[in-house]
């Protein structure tokens, strides 16, 4: 299962235990991908937190991880929604396409050439599909559309 952002309201990983804990306790394999809200995710750390909860939780930042013959890439993005400076919203933008590039990149240098992308953000031009689950009513879609 992969988890795309807002993991938890806890501004430090002492706060947001609890919240990784339960997720944790969730049955099968867990990957959490940084949200905008996730305080207590240092993204230049992303190392550390995989190797504190190795084999509980996987953390997706500038990495990737295997599902069968596909690569997961992903990355929080970035909305524009006017309350940055033009340039301001540039950089941010630019700076999630090059954590994104490096999980390819990466993925690549290991003989990957089959991705699955995940991003919390939207992005102009690609259709999306809701699958929140309270959306749902809890049961998940299977296939595509």
């Amino acid at each position: 299962m992969v988890i795309t952002g807002d993991h938890s309201w806890g501004l430090n990983l002492e706060e947001a235990l609890a919240d990784l804990d339960f997720i944790q306790s969730l049955p099968g394999r867990k990957i959490l991908l940084r949200g905008n809200h996730d305080m207590f995710w240092d993204a230049k750390k992303t190392y550390r937190l995989n190797e504190m909860f190795r084999g509980r939780l996987s953390f997706l930042q500038n990495n990737f991880y295997a599902y069968r013959e596909y690569a997961l890439v992903g990355t929080k993005g970035y909305c524009y929604e006017g309350k940055d400076s033009p340039e301001h919203f540039e950089e941010l933008v630019r700076r999630e396409l090059d954590r994104l590039r490096i999980s390819f990149e990466l993925a690549a240098a290991d003989g990957y050439s089959q991705f699955i992308m995940f991003l919390l953000g939207e992005v102009d031009g690609i259709g999306y599909k809701l699958v929140s689950s309270d959306y749902l009513r809890f049961r998940p879609e299977r296939g595509a559309a």
